[in-house]
């Protein structure tokens, strides 16, 4: 995948700013994630979606090529380079120098739900990672027997050795009468590893906001010639939007309609939480904006759940008012905020 492909995905202009890019990102996110879209080709289409953003997100400003340029300490070859470019799809490489060694770290992306944005969660994530290589076991170079006889023994793999002429086998050639020597792996160009796809599950932590990261330690690229063989992997957390509840802070807010009959008269409520349906009793006597708060359905272990009341009032009050002012009723509204959740 080009960047033309990824902005036409993204249905942006390529001059989009990375705000543009996050924004768009979650907009279609939300639409094509296989837990809301039920189409045959929604993982499908979600994993592009997947890819087109990494691609953007991750170039910066410059986005004129498709992967930013890289400074590589002289001792590596740029075939070296190049191989790990080549083998990028969709997932970003960065490339940070110590001295003589590379680390690469891995990233993907995860998107959760917004009640597991709150309570946390465990998700399995899949991405590629450069992983030793089958043919070298990682070492960038097969050693075998020369095609050449051995200079020592002329290929007889047998010499003579100390007094008494007694022939033994060529410590040179090990007997075989061809000499051992290094040559770099074919399978991944004396790279040493080669991508294949992965999967490692990440525990997300409570309250974790869109756009943040969880980082999993040694589950990035190998590196053969680095000081640390394995880099970390990077996840960045992408939040579902949610139409019906709200964070702020540590508490969830969401908002209860009711009539104005049942703010005057007080009522149960069926109301949706992170921790599935509650029924909630509100008290007589509530009015238009009160505030209630549910411990313990927020973020762990202080946050809650505020419910703000929506009061809706009848279009023709005229009757009811004169009712109440005949009556001499007090039509006042109590401050107290009380209320409980009926368990069933």
């Amino acid at each position: 995948m080009n960047s033309f492909e990824a902005f036409k995905i993204l249905e942006l202009q390529p001059e989009a700013t990375e705000e543009e890019i996050d924004k768009a990102f979650r907009k279609r996110a939300a639409k094509l994630h296989p837990d809301v879209n039920k189409d045959g080709n929604a993982e499908a289409d979600f994993k592009r979606l997947n890819e087109a953003y990494q691609l953007l997100k991750h170039k910066g400003p410059n986005r004129q090529s498709d992967f930013d340029p890289v400074d590589f300490h002289q001792t590596f070859e740029s075939a070296f380079a190049e191989q790990f470019f080549n083998g990028a799809r969709g997932v970003k490489f960065s490339f940070r120098t110590y001295g003589t060694a590379v680390s690469m770290r891995a990233n993907t992306t995860a998107t959760i739900t917004f009640e597991e944005s709150i309570l946390g969660c465990i998700k399995e994530v899949s991405y590629e990672r450069r992983m030793p290589c089958d043919e070298c076991s990682g070492k960038c170079y097969i050693i075998r027997s020369s095609d050449k006889p051995c200079q020592k023994c002329q290929g007889k793999g047998s010499r003579t050795y100390g007094e008494g002429d007694k022939e033994m086998p060529c410590t040179s050639c090990g007997g075989t009468g061809h000499p051992k020597e290094k040559k770099i792996c074919a399978n991944c160009n004396g790279i040493g590893s080669a991508p294949k796809d992965f999967s490692a599950k990440v525990k997300i932590p409570p309250g974790v906001v869109d756009g943040k990261s969880v980082v999993l330690h040694e589950h990035g690229h190998y590196s053969p010639a680095g000081m640390r063989k394995w880099a970390d992997a990077e996840v960045i957390i992408s939040v579902l939007p949610d139409q019906e509840l709200s964070r702020q802070g540590l508490n969830v807010v969401s908002i209860v309609k009711i009539s104005l009959l049942e703010a005057l008269k007080g009522v149960t409520k069926k109301v949706r939480t992170v921790k599935g349906e509650k029924t909630l009793k509100i008290q007589p006597k509530r009015k238009h904006a009160d505030q209630i708060m549910a411990a313990g359905l927020g973020v762990p272990p202080l946050g809650g759940h505020v419910f703000i009341l929506d009061v809706e009032y009848p279009e023709n009050l005229e009757p009811l008012i004169l009712v109440l002012e005949e009556q001499g009723a007090d039509i006042s509204t109590d401050t107290d905020n009380g209320s409980a959740f009926v368990e069933e």
